[in-house]
């Protein structure tokens, strides 16, 4: 092989390899942070247990296990759920935002945002008992630029709404 063609298949390779690591970083950098990526819940930076994650892929993806919703609270910026769910042990609790905000419009009056947000957990082996769960969640990410107000929506039950004010 001549050392034009040695050069031009090394160009071919250093090519190949950028559009991989590119295609790559598309692909983990689809959420705000890299580390919301991975299964362990983001560390707390107030009183609250955690932090809220941010991010449609989770919040289509993570594992979604039926749960009952006991109470919901918010005080400060934490939001706190105490909730049931069937199984033998319930670790790596995350709240998982779907990153869309919804406006709502009647003739007068423009209403308070409204996020989706959903609980995701592991939830390891088969087992028949019930297991309830209480953790808070730093919801200050979630607020809107421009309102001080904004609904929260766990599920599609009605009465999994709360109304966060800021």
């Amino acid at each position: 092989m001549n050392s034009n063609a040695k050069k031009h298949a090394t160009g071919k390779r250093f090519l190949f390899l950028a559009a991989a690591l590119v295609a790559m970083m598309f692909t983990f950098t689809q959420c705000d942070k890299i580390s919301e990526l991975f299964d362990k819940p983001t560390k707390p930076t107030s009183s609250c247990d955690q932090k809220v994650i941010i991010c449609n892929t989770q919040f289509e993806n993570a594992p979604n296990y039926p749960i009952s919703i006991m109470n919901m609270e918010i005080v400060g910026d934490c939001l706190k759920i105490k909730f049931g769910a069937s199984g033998c042990d319930i670790k790596n609790i995350k709240l998982i935002d779907s990153d869309n905000v919804y406006f709502f419009y009647t003739q007068h009056y423009l209403h308070p945002p409204e996020r989706y947000v959903r609980l995701s957990f592991d939830n390891p082996g088969l087992c028949a008992r019930w297991i309830t769960e209480e953790v808070s969640f730093n919801i200050k990410d979630l607020r809107v630029q421009g309102r001080n107000k904004i609904w929260l929506r766990l599920s599609d039950i009605p009465e999994d709404v709360i109304l966060y004010k800021y």
